[in-house]
């Protein structure tokens, strides 16, 4: 067996994609030209440009101009099955998928009907491929006066019939300081919504932690850094706060100069739980798959450490504790079985 072929294998959870910058640039097409798109938009074929060779540096701008490509519930219901399709054919088990309700506000009436509509699609994608989807939902640093919306939304009944397991800060640093969002996310801690923050981006430490003080997040996303403070490490680890590493996207957008300087065995001999997502796969150009191979070719990672960082990404999911446990222990015995097969190999 070869690497690919173990890591093509391996069950997997993925815990960082974001729905908007990861729909199929095919797909996005598709839709600009069956909606009317390019007639009702000078700017469109620079967009369309965009969308065939993406700059990762604009990748929050061209996911919210894109999916605003998305017209009618039925494109949104085929851009999740697609997302999960792909997901599925990479052997992923579980995925939260993080979503932005503003960005879909043309062609919904409420939160109730956009996750009537991305459940339809993930309902479909279960039953054809057995992966399970929950969601995310998305409020953007742009937009501070959501997010305490989305924290009542996502506590309500409705919000947890449609498999919201936790809020999400996203977007640019820069155009708001964590504190903002403090009270929203003190609201959430309180009625037990799990908390996830992208930090580190333009703040690098000081931005990781910002979010640590003032939002109390389960998980932090790419948290660029983080590795420079052996503080903040230990602060992190006996915190139990979860952090998921972008691997394409921190070198694409300059976080960091290449793979094997994101420090993700420092963070593991730290005893932080790290993991590593495709977060917008269609902008990044990456998959899951691709994501671990490329940082095992740098030697960012071993084969080894390969499995603890898919494990990590099991215990740092949203899921309740036991069928984390179950899953846990499920992986662990289907990655024996395929040392068995490469060595036999």
């Amino acid at each position: 067996m070869t690497i690919e072929g173990f890591i093509q294998a391996m069950p997997k959870v993925e815990i960082n994609l974001q729905l908007e910058g990861a729909m199929p640039s095919a797909l996005l097409l598709h839709f600009a030209n069956r909606n009317d798109i390019a007639d009702g938009s000078k700017q469109y074929r620079a967009w369309e440009a965009l969308v065939k060779q993406p700059d990762p540096k604009r990748a929050f701008e061209i996911a919210a101009v894109t999916s605003g490509w998305l017209k009618h519930l039925d494109d949104l219901k085929r851009v999740v099955y697609e997302v999960g399709l792909a997901l599925a054919k990479q052997n992923v088990r579980y995925a939260e998928i993080a979503v932005n309700p503003t960005l879909y506000e043309g062609i919904t009436t409420s939160l109730d009907e956009l996750f009537d509509a991305l459940n339809d699609g993930s309902r479909r994608v279960k039953a054809g491929w057995g992966l399970e989807i929950a969601w995310l939902l998305v409020t953007s640093r742009e937009e501070p006066r959501r997010a305490e919306d989305f924290v009542r939304f996502a506590r309500s009944a409705a919000g947890r019939q449609a498999k919201i397991v936790g809020l999400m800060l996203s977007g640019k640093e820069s155009a708001q300081p964590a504190g903002q969002f403090e009270r929203a996310f003190k609201q959430a801690e309180k009625q037990g919504l799990l908390r996830a923050v992208r930090a580190g981006d333009s703040e690098k430490l000081q931005g990781v932690l910002a979010a640590i003080e003032n939002l109390a997040p389960n998980r932090l996303i790419d948290a660029c850094g983080l590795v420079g403070s052996e503080d903040t490490m230990h602060l992190v680890a006996e915190g139990g706060i979860a952090v998921c590493i972008g691997a394409s996207r921190a070198v694409k957008v300059g976080l960091v100069g290449s793979m094997d300087e994101i420090g993700l065995h420092a963070m593991l001999d730290h005893g932080i739980v790290v993991s590593v997502g495709q977060d917008m796969p269609a902008l990044y150009d990456t998959t899951l798959n691709n994501e671990y191979l490329k940082l095992l070719e740098v030697g960012a990672l071993t084969l080894d450490s390969i499995e603890d960082i898919a494990l990590n990404a099991v215990r740092a999911s949203f899921l309740p504790d036991d069928v984390k446990k179950s899953m846990v222990e499920e992986f662990k015995t289907a990655y024996a079985e395929l040392r068995e097969q490469e060595l036999a190999g």
